[in-house]
């Protein structure tokens, strides 16, 4: 979800004739993403304390996962665009309607 929140302000800087408000694209993101930043770190921190046993192994092997699926997906992604750039190009620009400034 922080990553979605950053990726918001790209789009934004990239797309800015479709929203001018400031706060809505910059500010809020910007602000939700660093908080959920700092919770995923905190209770990657602590996890061993919600899953009840401090000193099992799981308290890293379980949210190494995350990070290892961000990998397979970075990979995936850079795959897909050496082996068809078309395809690449495509993806999330399947919309039944075209997006209109303002709108």
């Amino acid at each position: 979800m922080a990553l979605a929140s950053f990726a918001v302000v790209t789009f934004f800087a990239r797309h800015r004739d479709f929203d001018s408000n400031v706060l809505r694209t910059i500010v809020a993101p910007i602000v939700g993403g660093v908080a959920m930043t700092a919770v995923a770190i905190y209770a990657a921190s602590q996890f061993g304390l919600l899953i009840g046993n401090p000193e099992s192994p799981l308290r890293w092997i379980l949210p190494a996962l995350i990070v290892v699926a961000a990998i397979a997906g970075v990979i995936a992604a850079v795959t897909l665009r050496t082996r068809s750039p078309e395809l690449y190009a495509q993806m999330g620009r399947h919309r039944d309607i075209e997006l209109l400034p303002g709108h």
